[in-house]
């Protein structure tokens, strides 16, 4: 949907891949992230763990250092590329995989600068569940996103890269 959106408002030749894979968590982009995303050298890169890093309960601390990580991996190869850091949606609050997700933005923001935007999904989420429930946005009821979540990323993410 975001793809279609930047397609569309900059009729430029663009690329998409998503090397993403289910359940991994920043440790793993960081680990991954020189084979997987730094060797196409891109000039945007959208950067959303979190979610699984909660579950984990891994430290808002390692959760930036892991994120620095993967972006000094591709500015390595790209000194020019340009960065969304994604700020986590929430776990479904009654399961055990509630964790630290709210805590990441912070430091999300503290890695925000030239180059580099924060898309707070946390706090979009938050105000989403204040009018709607949880069982409204999910896809299983624990921590991933149903086709109108997924709307409210890609919307996001559009407002975000669309002038």
């Amino acid at each position: 949907m975001a793809m279609v959106e930047l397609q569309t408002n900059f009729r430029s030749r663009l690329t998409f891949r998503n090397p993403s894979v289910a359940g991994m968590d920043s440790a793993w982009g960081a680990a991954n992230a020189s084979t997987l995303v730094a060797a196409d050298r891109p000039d945007l890169v959208v950067i959303a763990f979190g979610m699984n890093d909660g579950t984990g309960n891994v430290s808002a601390s390692t959760f930036k250092t892991n994120v620095q990580s993967i972006m000094a991996s591709v500015r390595a190869v790209n000194p020019d590329a340009e960065f969304v850091l994604v700020a986590p949606t929430l776990a479904n609050a009654a399961t055990t995989y509630a964790g630290a997700q709210a805590s990441y933005k912070a430091v999300l923001d503290q890695l925000a600068g030239t180059g580099v935007v924060v898309m707070d999904m946390t706090s979009i989420h938050q105000s989403l569940l204040a009018k709607k429930r949880f069982q409204d946005m999910t896809g299983n009821n624990v921590n991933h996103p149903n086709d109108f979540l997924s709307r409210a990323y890609a919307q996001a993410l559009a407002t975000i890269l669309v002038p």
